[in-house]
């Protein structure tokens, strides 16, 4: 979808077309507010799970092998479902 919607305005601007259809606009537009909405809360989902990746040493002493192990899967598949989402993809699916 958006890759034509791409081509379509790459398209217009090389041939110097100056009455871009309104429609066009209005589709690019829409897409942009799109994808700013899907990178904000990427970033939004990423700095929570900053938290987890900026314990130090002591914070991991204390923590036991398996909740470790636990936090890392739970970390793991929250990027690869935001990854997917990025990717207009299913959620759940490997990165």
């Amino acid at each position: 979808m958006s890759d034509d919607l791409v081509k379509r305005i790459d398209e217009r601007a090389k041939k110097h077309i100056a009455a871009t259809p309104s429609s066009l606009l209005m589709e690019a537009a829409d897409r942009i507010e799109e994808l700013e909405a899907k990178l904000a809360e990427a970033v939004s989902r990423l700095e929570k799970l900053s938290y987890w990746l900026n314990l130090d040493d002591e914070e991991l002493a204390a923590c036991s092998l398996d909740e470790l192990a636990g936090d890392y899967r739970k970390i793991q598949d929250e990027v690869n479902d935001i990854l997917s989402e990025l990717r207009g993809e299913s959620a759940n699916l490997p990165g």
